[in-house]
């Protein structure tokens, strides 16, 4: 038997995205054959249900399990449609907190606020292989990929010794609060009803106020529109730096003349400011301002190449910039640019220890492989 504690943290600002999925979906492996599942969380979003059941529904132990949801509609901050997928969920009950005294007022004001992020996979009676996950996130797009949240992962895996045992009962107090807690809970069925036909009148907000984050809406958009989606289009949009490995750039200006059509993975021109809508290639998308150390800015463009890439045109070598772009690491950089104007980017040609002290240097980094096998990534 191992008991393991981790924790995830997350914040798409500096690009780390998913972490609160991460930890659910490791939080189901390390439960190994769950027979039960505990939620309760302070409101959910149909977003963040779908999301939830789509990560989840890989393991084969989620459908069968028996599952318990606690999710509060204080403050009218849940859509109901969310409780109706819940609901749909293959052998998922909801309740929900102090729902009764909740609707008789008429702003959704609880007795008490239901305010509880926790997620318990575990065997019956929890004396086995176990995971909980308790943090800062409820049942959101934004609280599951790209909100800043941090959760706590405890897990109880294999057969159980006596230290793990006690380690085990310390934690009881949880599933011994949620029992309480369902117990004094509404059935759905019994305020389903009159809550969505208020909430369809209610001035309040019409979603949780976490899920009208600009990072929600982009994580969000449907794939098959967009060139790229999720998270790297979160990390794309979030990113200070840029950095792309060359080999050697088209001799686009003549056969001995030093390339400068820098071809990058499709998507990539989110980190350049521009959408990531699917464009029939030789699309142009608009010009950047890029300043290379020891030259003067220039503006240069960035398009859909015929290839499938997007392509940016860097500053002409040995003139606006170094005497050749071949074999090295491109950083660029964001700066900070004049409302209405190009968006301003530096760039710096480098080796691969000057890359790696940047991203030393950095608080966080991605690093992306192209298709082709050539090296990218992302800085914060």
């Amino acid at each position: 038997m191992t008991y393991t504690v981790d924790v995830h943290a997350q914040d798409a600002s500096v690009g780390r995205v998913e972490g609160v999925l991460a930890a659910l979906t490791a939080a189901c492996v390390d439960a190994a054959s769950f027979s039960h599942v505990d939620v309760a969380v302070a409101y959910a979003s149909p977003q963040g249900v779908l999301l939830l059941q789509d990560r989840l529904q890989l393991n084969e132990f989620w459908i069968a399990a028996e599952k318990r949801f606690l999710v509060s509609i204080d403050f009218g901050f849940t859509n109901p449609k969310a409780l109706t997928l819940i609901a749909g969920i293959p052998n998922a009950e909801v309740r929900v907190p102090s729902g009764r005294a909740t609707l008789a007022s008429q702003t959704f004001s609880p007795p008490t606020p239901f305010h509880a992020k926790a997620y318990l996979f575990r065997e019956a009676g929890w004396a086995g292989q176990s995971s909980l996950v308790i943090g800062s996130a409820n049942l959101t797009a934004s609280a599951l990929a790209t909100g800043s949240e941090v959760a706590l992962r405890t897990s109880w895996t294999g057969a159980l010794n006596e230290a793990d045992l006690e380690m085990l009962s310390r934690a009881r107090p949880f599933l011994n609060w949620f029992d309480d807690a369902w117990a004094a809970a509404d059935p759905l069925a019994d305020i389903l009803d009159e809550y969505e036909s208020r909430f369809s009148h209610y001035p309040g907000p019409p979603a949780p106020p976490e899920e009208s984050a600009p990072d929600v809406s982009r994580y969000l958009i449907p794939p098959h529109s967009q060139e790229v989606s999720g998270a790297l289009s979160v990390q794309l949009a979030n990113a200070r730096a840029l950095w792309v490995r060359t080999d050697e750039l088209y001799h686009n200006s003549g056969p001995h003349r030093p390339g400068n059509q820098l071809d990058t993975p499709r998507g990539t021109r989110v980190f350049f400011g521009f959408d990531a809508e699917r464009v029939p290639v030789n699309s142009r998308f608009g010009e950047i301002e890029i300043t290379v150390p020891g030259h003067s800015p220039v503006l240069r463009s960035v398009r859909f190449g015929n290839n499938a890439m997007d392509k940016i045109n860097l500053p002409v070598p040995g003139t606006d910039g170094p005497d050749s772009y071949d074999h090295s690491f491109l950083v660029f950089k964001r700066l900070s640019s004049d409302a209405g104007g190009p968006r301003r980017f530096s760039l710096i040609a480098t080796d691969k220890n000057g890359l790696a002290a940047i991203i030393d240097s950095a608080p966080h980094a991605v690093e992306l492989r192209m298709g082709s096998g050539r090296e990218y990534g992302l800085i914060f």
